[in-house]
C-alpha cells in the first residue's frame, strides 16, 4: 500500500497548542483510519505518514472522523445548567450525523444524571456527578473523562495539569 507524507503546518513543537493539536491529528487518524499511522518532527513541523492521500486525508476530517464527546457536565458553563450557553450541545444532541452518535449518547446520559439541576455541583456532589459520569459513560467519552479527572480513594477530584479543572482549560 502506497504510504504518503503530509506537512502539517501549524502544527509546531511550540506553543504547546500547537504541539498538542498535532499529537490530536495523529490520534484521531491512528485510531479511526489508519492504524499504521505515524508521524515525525522535521524543521519545527509535523510531518503525517499514512495510507490516506491528501484529498482522503481532508475527506476524513470533513465528513468521517467521529469527535470525541470532550463534556464537563461537572462544570458551570459546560452548556448543561439554566445560564449555560447551549447552542453547542444542543445542536449536537439535534443532530441526526451518524459520526456524532457517541456525542449524542453522552449527552443525553450527562442530561439524565444532571435531572433539574439548577447550578453545576461544588466539592463532593461534584465528585459525585463526575463518578456517575464515569460509571454511566463508555468508549471514548469514558476515555475523555478518565484523561481529564482522576477521582481519588478520599472521593476527592485531582485534575491533570495539561485539561486546567476538569476539561474547562479552553474556556478561561
Amino acid at each position: 500500500m502506497t504510504q504518503h507524507v503530509h506537512r502539517l503546518m501549524g502544527c509546531a513543537p511550540a506553543p504547546l497548542a500547537h504541539y498538542l493539536k498535532g499529537l490530536g491529528v495523529l490520534r484521531l487518524v491512528a485510531q479511526q483510519k489508519d492504524e499504521h499511522a505515524r508521524a515525525f518532527w522535521r524543521d519545527d513541523e509535523l510531518f503525517l505518514s499514512t495510507t490516506m492521500s491528501r484529498a482522503e486525508l481532508v475527506t476524513f476530517f470533513l465528513t468521517e472522523y467521529e469527535p470525541t464527546p470532550m463534556l464537563t457536565p461537572w462544570n458551570g458553563g459546560s452548556g448543561f445548567y439554566p445560564k449555560d450557553q447551549k447552542i453547542g450541545i444542543d445542536t449536537i444532541s439535534r443532530s441526526d450525523v451518524p459520526r456524532l452518535r457517541a456525542y449524542r449518547d453522552a449527552i443525553e446520559v450527562a442530561r439524565t444524571l444532571i435531572g433539574d439541576r439548577k447550578e453545576s455541583p461544588k466539592g463532593e456532589e461534584k465528585a459525585e456527578l463526575l463518578k456517575a459520569c464515569k460509571a454511566r459513560w463508555s468508549g471514548v467519552a469514558l476515555e475523555w473523562a478518565n484523561a481529564a479527572t482522576v477521582v481519588t480513594q478520599a472521593s476527592e477530584i485531582a485534575y491533570p495539569a495539561l485539561l486546567g479543572s476538569g476539561g474547562n482549560d479552553g474556556r478561561l
